[in-house]
C-alpha cells in the first residue's frame, strides 16, 4: 500500500511532496476578485471591491469570491466595428450576453473607441476618413 499526502482548501503540497504550503491565489489564479484589489492571507484570500461594487461568493468561479456592481443595473460590453458601435448586455443572471443593439450605425471604419460615462459620450476613430468622432452615449437608442 502506497502513501500519499494531501492538502486541505487553500494550501498545495510543497516540493518536498510531505508538506503543505498556502496558495497565493492572488498571483497564481488568472482574475481572482475580477480585477479588483485582492488580499492573499493563509489558506484563503480577501477581495477589496472599489467603490460600488461588493464581493459575492460564486460557485461558478474558480475559488469562488469576485467583485459585482452593486444594485439591479446590467453590465454592457461596447465595442465598435467596421460599421457600427454596438453594446452588448449581459443576461440576468449575469453568465453570458443575451442582448445585443446598436448604438451608432453606419460608420466607415470604427478602429479604436473610448468613452466617458460620467459626462456620457463615446469617442471612437474612423480610420479611413482618419478622424476622430465625438458622440453622445445612448444605451436604448439607436443613431445613424
Amino acid at each position: 500500500m502506497e502513501n500519499y499526502c494531501a492538502c486541505k482548501g487553500g494550501y498545495k503540497l510543497d516540493n518536498d511532496g510531505r508538506s503543505c504550503k498556502d496558495i497565493d491565489e492572488c498571483s497564481e489564479i488568472h482574475y481572482v476578485c475580477s480585477g479588483h484589489k485582492c488580499i492573499n492571507i493563509d489558506g484563503d484570500y480577501e477581495c477589496k471591491c472599489f467603490d460600488g461594487y461588493e464581493v459575492v461568493e460564486d460557485a461558478n468561479f474558480e475559488r469562488n469570491k469576485r467583485c459585482q456592481v452593486i444594485g439591479d443595473e446590467k453590465p454592457s460590453l461596447i465595442f465598435s466595428s467596421l460599421r457600427g458601435i454596438r453594446r452588448s448586455e449581459l443576461s440576468s443572471d449575469r453568465s453570458f450576453f443575451s442582448h445585443y443593439a446598436s448604438i451608432y450605425e453606419h460608420i466607415n471604419s470604427a478602429a479604436s473607441l473610448d468613452f466617458n460615462l460620467k459626462e456620457n459620450y463615446l469617442i471612437w476613430s474612423d480610420s479611413i476618413q482618419n478622424a476622430l468622432y465625438i458622440g453622445p452615449f445612448r444605451l436604448n437608442e439607436s443613431k445613424s
